[in-house]
């Protein structure tokens, strides 16, 4: 273009040479105007080139304008089918695992073997728990037995002797009227009056003597009968006390001399003691017995119908596998088709037989098992109290032995033996121990107060019987002398004056005495409040230990019963449930802790996967979604049954599944789709950009430049409310209007020029 150019003004000045040679007549102006025009056609040709070359150099850029409308969500996770209800048994703790029979993932049924505990360990468990069972009902025993002590009271023996000491006051009032009175009396008598009333006073003191004998001796004879009474109620009260020590002392003796028939006899007598007597026992064993060979009969009807099942199964069994052998043979008479057909006819034939047998003894087998766990259950009630009685008699007899160093026998309750030897006592007392305790303890109450009752009236009729005698024989004396003329009858009336004083000093005393035991009283009721008070505060806190010791004593039990179901099955342990085994948190040789556990699933198939709820879609309980097996093309439509999310973030979502053939632990695709609210400005993915400041987009913008209107790219900040893998929805400084741009030929920012392509 350039040449063309400069030939074009070569080719002009030419042309104004010649012309100025030829005619001469071409002017300067007229030279200079050509040259103007040439100028301005040269300046627009670049113009034109300047445009062309600038719009072939500027960056090309893609736009789309923002949209309203929503983010649809496509999210796949991989998980696995499980079963729909988890079910665990539990693992006793403190045990060794001898050996473990099953492996995760095979089927179970009820009472398949899982595992066995070691027997040595159960055995070891089982006698420390009997030994804390004995600790804890000595303690409830002592608590029993400190409830009930009764509270002394010191009121009742102040009130006696208050009521004592106001009896004396009246009576000492009534001897100073009679001493006043015969003083005054006897002041005007003559001397042969006051013999005379001394002979009458004689006469009445003599019959007054035998009146009191006849009356003590009647009393004595009453209070010894008492004495009687209360030993012979004592003594009933003791007896089954007594029967029951003299048992065990005998049995006692019997483990001490090894010597077996006598061993057998003094358990027999026990227990026959238990069960209320020799006819009562072995009616008791009658049943036992009976009761056992019916189980046995019964179980062994099951075990034969039930080998009979088995047995046409197998037959089955047989005949399809021969069936199917033949099927895939090569060989062509084992697999030709009368062969076939033979093999078919015999499989249908013992399928037949095998569901004919199944229909018959189906009623008889549910019957059976159904008579075998009442009669089971019926035959552990009878052999539990045995079973007790018998671990007891073994825990007695341990501790004898292990406290026997072959010295003379003695009995002795503060031995080794004397925990097993009360625990062994109270089962054999029964329920009615308190009851039996408490009878026997009013009754020794009884004989001491009765044998003091009649020490004390015997003490006081000797003392009254002294006392009369020497009445008598000062009367005697006094008669004879007034009889002999002797008697000084000033002195008889100093006497009684004497008599008045001192039967005024005695009322003194009285008085004296009655106001002391008032105030004797008075305290003594204080003092019994008091300890009353004390006294229930302290019963309350020994119901309170003995609530807690019965609690303990419960729990115990119950974990002694545990056991003792654990030795009468060897320490194994069976399935509870039929289904899959997830899980068995068990190795062979480990320790127990209890934390262990065993898994079974059981009930229909579920999908279950786990996935990062924030970075996935939003589901819900009753949400429909897809799962595709794996190896299988068509997802299936199901219900989200649980949605779960843990402290870490992590959602598990579990489906159900239509009816098919699964198996656990077999992979899927869980496939979601769903749709997010309506949003106003919704961009491609690719138009979205960040930097250190934030998220911000790229939109054109036209302005005036040297060469006119031109494109630029204008920075715009947005915020990002939400984005699937190919749209965002954003909130800014945008229009649906706005040319944002989605791609570029090449990098650019924010101020660069730029062209839509």
């Amino acid at each position: 273009m350039i040449h063309r150019i400069k030939t074009l003004l070569r080719n002009e000045y030419r042309k104004t040479l010649v012309n100025n040679g030829s005619n001469k007549k071409s002017s300067v102006s007229h030279v200079a105007g050509k040259m103007l025009i040439l100028f301005f056609a040269i300046m627009l040709i670049f113009t034109v080139l300047s445009r062309a070359a600038a719009s072939i150099t500027v960056t090309q850029v893609m736009v789309d304008n923002p949209r309203r409308n929503k983010l649809t969500y496509d999210f796949t996770r991989i998980g696995q089918i499980i079963k729909a209800e988890e079910l665990c048994i539990n693992v006793a703790p403190g045990y060794r695992i001898d050996k473990i029979y099953v492996s995760p993932g095979v089927p179970v049924s009820k009472n398949t073997l899982l595992f066995r505990y070691s027997e040595e360990d159960i055995k070891n468990k089982y006698s420390i728990l009997e030994t804390e069972i004995a600790k804890l009902k000595l303690q409830i025993r002592r608590e029993q037995l400190s409830q009930a002590a009764n509270i002394a009271e010191t009121t009742g023996g102040v009130l006696l002797s208050l009521k004592q000491a106001k009896s004396n006051l009246e009576v000492a009032n009534m001897n100073l009227e009679a001493a006043e009175r015969d003083y005054e009396d006897s002041y005007h008598k003559t001397r042969e009056e006051l013999l005379e009333d001394k002979k009458k006073e004689y006469a009445l003191a003599i019959k007054n003597q035998e009146t009191m004998l006849r009356l003590q001796e009647k009393q004595l004879i009453l209070s010894l009968r008492a004495v009687e009474d209360a030993k012979t109620a004592l003594s009933q009260a003791r007896e089954l006390k007594e029967h029951i020590k003299h048992l065990i002392e005998s049995y006692q003796k019997a483990v001490i001399s090894e010597d077996k028939f006598s061993l057998f006899h003094a358990e027999e007598a026990i227990f026959q003691a238990y069960y209320g007597g020799e006819d009562a026992y072995t009616e008791h064993k009658d049943a036992v017995l009976t009761l056992a060979l019916t189980v046995e009969g019964d179980n062994d009807s099951l075990l034969f119908l039930q080998y009979i099942i088995s047995y046409y199964d197998d037959l089955q069994s047989t005949a399809n596998e021969e069936l199917q052998r033949a099927v895939k043979s090569t060989d062509p008479i084992i697999h030709s088709e009368d062969n076939i057909r033979r093999l078919t006819e015999n499989y249908n034939y013992a399928r037949q037989n095998y569901i004919a047998k199944q229909k018959e003894y189906e009623a008889e087998i549910i019957n059976l098992e159904k008579v075998l766990t009442a009669s089971g259950n019926e035959l552990r009630k009878l052999r539990k109290q045995d079973n007790k009685l018998r671990d007891y008699l073994l825990a007695f007899q341990l501790s004898v032995l292990a406290s026997n160093d072959g010295a003379d026998y003695e009995f002795d309750y503060k031995s080794d033996s004397e925990t097993a030897w009360m625990d062994l006592y109270y089962f054999l007392l029964g329920d009615n121990s308190k009851a039996i305790e408490k009878d026997i303890t009013s009754k020794e109450l009884a004989l001491t107060r009765a044998k003091e009752d009649y020490e004390a009236l015997k003490k006081e009729s000797e003392i009254e019987k002294a006392d009369l005698s020497e009445e008598l024989k000062e009367l005697e004396r006094v008669i004879q002398r007034m009889e002999d003329g002797s008697f000084d009858y000033q002195e008889l009336m100093v006497g009684k004056k004497q008599a008045v004083k001192s039967a005024k000093e005695a009322v003194r005393v009285a008085k004296q005495a009655v106001e002391t035991m008032e105030l004797q009283y008075e305290t003594a009721k204080q003092n019994d409040a008091d300890r009353l008070r004390l006294y229930e505060k302290s019963k309350q806190i020994s119901e309170l230990n003995m609530q807690g010791y019965q609690i303990d004593l419960e729990q115990k039990e119950k974990e002694l019963e545990a056991i003792n179901q654990l030795l009468e099955c060897s320490g194994e342990v069976t399935s509870s449930y039929e289904g899959i085994l997830l899980s068995v948190g068990l190795e062979e040789g480990m320790t127990t802790s209890g934390e262990e556990l065993i898994k079974i699933g059981v009930g229909d198939y579920w999908f279950k996967a786990d996935f990062d709820r924030e970075k996935a879609v939003n589901v819900a309980v009753g949400d429909d979604v897809k799962v595709a097996i794996a190896g299988e093309n068509e997802g299936m439509e199901v219900d989200i049954i649980s949605v779960t999310t843990n402290g870490n973030g992590v959602t598990e979502l579990k489906t159900s599944l239509p009816k098919g053939d699964y198996y656990l632990g077999q992979k899927a695709e869980l496939q979601i789709t769903g749709q997010s609210e309506i949003y106003d400005l919704c961009i491609p993915i690719q138009a979205l950009r960040e930097d250190n400041t934030g998220h911000y987009v790229l939109v054109t913008r036209e302005q005036e430049g040297i060469l006119g209107t031109e494109m630029i790219a204008d920075r715009i900040s947005v915020e990002v409310l939400d984005k699937n893998n190919y749209t965002v929805a954003v909130d800014g400084a945008l229009s649906r209007n706005s040319n944002v741009i989605t791609d570029s030929s090449k990098y650019i920012r924010a101020g660069d020029k730029v062209r839509i392509k």
